[in-house]
């Protein structure tokens, strides 16, 4: 089972918004990281955001 990984619309939109390709890459790196992941200790720089009980990863 993979690690589920939901976004909400205003990400894509804010997305859509950065000029800066390596910024992007950067990005779409990382969500493809947490896509791939089985667990979440094999995400980089994951830390639980307690206030909405989710997980955050910071760069």
């Amino acid at each position: 089972m993979k690690v589920q990984v939901k976004f909400e619309a205003k990400f894509a939109k804010d997305l859509r918004a950065i000029r800066d390709q390596k910024l992007l890459n950067k990005v779409k790196e990382i969500i493809d990281d947490c896509k791939s992941a089985h667990t979440l200790s094999e995400i980089n720089h994951i830390k639980l955001c307690k206030v909405m009980s989710v997980f955050i990863v910071f760069v």
